[in-house]
């Protein structure tokens, strides 16, 4: 998400948190470069508890891509609730999971990258509602997982109408 995002932000607004700080390097050394690391200044933290109080601010927006398909409920869980804590008023939260039959012991697992970890739709519905968070389905296409939309409450969320707008044919690339 970073590599697609940073370079079109102003300085200084890209705040990002993954488990794994090599990704972030390996992302820097081989797509985007130092330059644009020194020019925009995007910000990091590497916890597992997916924590964005860390940074000191309340989110317009929150991006997990690629983030929740590789964990086990109990760290999406966390995961949505730290969101949720940070989340301006009117702001949201997109998500992508993979969909699909909850393997057994999956409530175990904390990263499990690159493996994904298979969610029931309902299930997100769920834990998004346990963070305090109002959830659907986002027809934004992706070629393997399935984004849903997040907000403090109901009335926050795009319209049916808005997120209709979104649905395309789906990318394709393998």
């Amino acid at each position: 998400m970073g590599r697609l995002a940073i370079p079109y932000l102003a300085a200084d607004r890209y705040f990002g948190v993954d488990p794994e700080a090599d990704l972030i390097e390996a992302g820097f050394a081989h797509e985007m470069g130092d330059d644009i690391r020194a020019l925009k200044r995007p910000r990091f933290d590497h916890n597992a508890e997916y924590r964005v109080d860390v940074f000191g601010e309340r989110f317009d927006f929150i991006i997990a891509q690629s983030v929740f398909s590789h964990t086990g409920p109990n760290a999406t869980r966390r995961g949505l609730k730290a969101f949720a804590e940070s989340l301006a008023p009117g702001g949201l939260v997109l998500v992508n999971l993979l969909l699909g039959d909850p393997a057994p012991g999956a409530d175990a697992v904390e990263w499990a990258y690159p493996a994904c970890v298979p969610y029931h739709p309902d299930q997100v519905i769920a834990l998004a509602a346990e963070a305090g968070l109002a959830a659907r389905a986002c027809p934004w296409p992706h070629p393997g997982l399935n984004w849903f939309v997040m907000a403090s409450s109901e009335a926050d969320l795009p319209s049916s109408l808005s997120l209709g707008a979104l649905r395309v044919a789906p990318p394709s690339w393998d």
